[in-house]
């Protein structure tokens, strides 16, 4: 039997249940012993006075626990880091050599390693990475660091997360050979142009390709880091099995960061429709790895203040694991909790 508790009818949580009759002072019933607290009686117990006996009900407990969960580590790297690694990245594209780009690269990886730990359960803040506003150097880092995740969500092993790690932040140093009009062209780039622009990854597998101490699987990653497993990438049209696990990964987290970052062409996607689009996108990428990149994504941190489309400004309070655009949220006003990727009364409900 579970224990009553008395307090004060203002402190008597929704959701749980009324002990026994509560009576005014002339002896009417006012609630009857059993009765749910719902949102209307809440608001009748604030206008009482006096104290009153109730149960929690599993409901409530079971919404605790929820809350209590322990939530992943959030992965961020320091400001110093951030620093390093920008600097890094930008002497990388401007006429370093082979061995020091890849040098470079390595001492990025290991900042990466070290923020990472041994701890599996680690998400990415999509809000907390960005290390810059220039293209370039910021997306070699984000791509690098989201790379990571996604192979340590996947448990792969200690030299393969380096491995995708390294290819991430070199995935585009082919793009050193391509002229800066076409790469920063604010128009839609000519059949010539593209033409060019799908060189970079053969070009990169190029430059890195006869470094010692790189490995065949990070340069197939640069190579392969836009095809596609429908066969519609390039540069050579493969499918399915012909392409590499580190160019599937590479592929998901490269299309991502293009969509969330502003060019000369296009404004950047919001973080939840871009994960919408790629949903769209299932014919190009292993879903394997999707389902992985989606379940190391936080879009709304803990405690994050968000508004429904039904106009309840809510509070993040659990992040539902590979759906990021669905967390449990509760609301400011009444206290209710809604589970917007398991409640099926909650389907309509959404983050604007």
């Amino acid at each position: 039997m579970k224990e009553r508790i008395r307090d004060y009818t203002y402190n008597v949580p929704l959701g749980s249940i009324i002990a026994k009759d509560v009576f005014s002072k002339e002896g009417v019933v006012l609630l009857h012993g059993g009765t749910y607290v719902d949102e209307e009686i809440h608001d009748r117990l604030q206008k009482y006075k006096g104290t009153i006996e109730f149960v929690i009900s599993d409901l409530i407990e079971q919404e605790n626990e929820e809350e209590t969960k322990k939530e992943p580590q959030v992965f961020d790297l320091a400001d110093d880091v951030k620093k390093r690694a920008l600097l890094g990245v930008e002497y990388m594209y401007s006429g370093a050599k082979p061995d020091e780009i890849v040098d470079i690269a390595n001492d990025i990886t290991k900042e990466m390693l070290s923020t990472l730990g041994e701890n599996e359960d680690v998400n990415i803040s999509l809000e907390m990475l960005k290390v810059s506003d220039e293209y370039t150097f910021k997306h070699s880092v984000d791509v690098g660091a989201m790379a990571m995740l996604v192979a340590n969500k996947m448990h792969l092993q200690g030299e393969s997360i380096r491995n995708i790690a390294m290819a991430g932040i070199m995935h585009d140093i082919g793009k050193v050979k391509i002229p800066d009009a076409i790469l920063n062209k604010p128009a839609k780039l000519t059949p010539e142009e593209f033409e060019i622009i799908k060189k970079h990854p053969i070009w990169g597998y190029e430059i890195i390709h006869d470094i010692k101490g790189v490995s065949e699987e990070v340069g197939l990653g640069i190579l392969q880091h836009h095809e596609n497993i429908n066969g519609s990438g390039y540069p050579y049209s493969l499918r399915g099995g012909e392409i590499s696990y580190m160019g599937k990964i590479l592929s998901v987290v490269d299309v991502y960061d293009a969509l969330v970052t502003k060019r000369p062409y296009k404004e950047a996607r919001r973080s939840n429709e871009a994960l919408v689009m790629l949903r769209q996108m299932v014919d190009k990428f292993d879903m394997h790895i999707l389902r992985a990149f989606y379940r190391c994504i936080t879009i709304y941190p803990i405690g994050a203040t968000v508004m429904l489309n039904n106009g309840a400004i809510v509070k993040v309070v659990h992040n539902n694991e590979g759906n990021p655009l669905r967390p449990k949220v509760q609301d400011l006003m009444s206290g209710k909790y809604y589970d917007l990727a398991g409640d099926i009364s909650c389907k309509n409900l959404e983050i604007k």
